[in-house]
């Protein structure tokens, strides 16, 4: 059995893990520790939604490029 913990990149999530390897340990578990990029959680995922969002635009762009009317509109009278 392992116990995985994601517990953020900073002083309060050392002591958490920590904690959590002991109870790991005695309890006969493995034990692994994620840590996010920044400082916690929450921010990864926030600047992970903006670099998808600037992606998404991007490809926008590109598709839309040099992209003509699907119909061409009447003569008006």
């Amino acid at each position: 059995m392992l116990l995985v913990a994601a517990a953020d990149n900073n002083a309060q999530g050392d002591v958490y893990a920590r904690r959590l390897r002991i109870i790991a340990s005695d309890e006969g578990c493995g034990f692994e520790r994620l840590r996010p990029v920044c400082d916690d959680w929450n921010e990864d995922l926030q600047v992970q939604r903006k670099v998808i969002s600037a992606g998404q635009r991007q490809e926008d762009e590109e598709v839309n490029e040099g992209m003509t009317a699907a119909c061409v509109a009447g003569a008006s009278r």
